[in-house]
């Protein structure tokens, strides 16, 4: 359970409270009991007066909830998706990565998954509840030897017209293609270039390395290159991203980690920013509070004064 964010507040309060029930106690035949119930009194009416108008501040810092977004991750789950070089580990770990960050930082928006490899599948439509994405990323298993039939960027161009079309047109569209970029069918075919009339934003996304990593099938046995006989190695094809950036209209970005998708996902809260207009997606502290602090020192003080009569 989260916690409010004053009860340290309230905290330091007890302690001036405290502090000033104890210099009352040590100064005590100095001082006049109706003189100090009525001073603390007043400073109590005027705390009060002050909770009840709720003065607030700007609270630059603060997440919007953009509300207004629909966000959809397509994610390529051809066979070389698993191969092991980013940072050692699989590229699907780094797109699972990603997507958690996009949607920790995308707070309130609705999120879809679909995935494409040999067909292009939905596996989540839109909803707040990013546990949908997560548990359905959890699931997403290599394909099996004899499923992988090479990749092709077009397969993904299906599924996402379809949810893009699913979604409001008042509503801002974001898309995040999250793919190594290899394109080894016969038509090496790329996305549809009908995708950008439905996107306001987003960024394709390349995972993989020049040098290459290897991989393995499912049962832990390498993969070879038939015509080598040698291990096989995906390489990440950056020219192939770019131009599926070009015409989906957003921009590539080569991912080594979670923060290369800061600035990305900066200007995605801003396009939910200006759909929804300042003055909702401003946030506020509330500053009752302090007034409430005030209080509670007041009412320490009036304790004393009571105690002090009846000693």
């Amino acid at each position: 359970m989260t916690m409010p964010a004053y009860p340290p507040l309230l905290l330091v309060a007890a302690a001036i409270g405290a502090a000033v029930v104890a210099w009352l106690a040590m100064n005590r035949s100095k001082l006049s009991g109706r003189r100090v119930f009525a001073v603390a009194t007043s400073v109590m009416c005027v705390a009060i007066i002050f909770m009840g108008m709720r003065f607030m501040r700007p609270k630059n810092s603060a997440k919007v909830l953009t509300r207004n977004l629909d966000v959809l991750f397509a994610v390529d789950t051809t066979l070389s998706m698993w191969a092991d070089d980013y940072h050692g580990k699989e590229r699907m770990e780094g797109v699972k990565e990603v997507c958690a960050m996009v949607m920790e930082e995308l707070d309130g928006a609705s999120f879809a998954l679909v995935r494409y490899d040999n067909t292009s599948r939905i596996l989540s439509p839109y909803s707040r509840d990013t546990r949908n994405i997560n548990d359905a990323l959890s699931v997403i298993d290599m394909p099996l030897q004899y499923y992988a039939k090479g990749s092709s960027m077009a397969v993904a161009s299906d599924a996402i017209e379809d949810m893009l079309k699913r979604s409001q047109e008042e509503r801002v569209r974001i898309v995040f293609l999250l793919s190594d970029g290899e394109n080894t069918t016969e038509d090496a075919a790329s996305v549809s270039d009908s995708l950008k009339q439905y996107i306001q934003g987003g960024a394709v996304l390349g995972f993989g390395t020049s040098k290459g990593g290897e991989m393995v099938y499912e049962d832990g046995s390498a993969v070879y290159d038939p015509d080598t006989g040698d291990k096989a190695l995906s390489k990440i094809d950056e020219e192939e991203l770019k131009n599926c950036a070009d015409i989906m209209g957003i921009p590539y970005v080569h991912v080594e980690n979670v923060n290369d998708v800061d600035e990305v996902v900066a200007q995605v809260l801003q396009a939910g920013r200006l759909r929804l207009g300042d003055e909702r997606a401003d946030a506020w502290d509330d500053l009752y509070q302090y007034g409430a602090v005030v209080v509670l020192v007041a009412i320490l003080a009036d304790a004393f004064i009571v105690l002090r009569r009846h000693a």
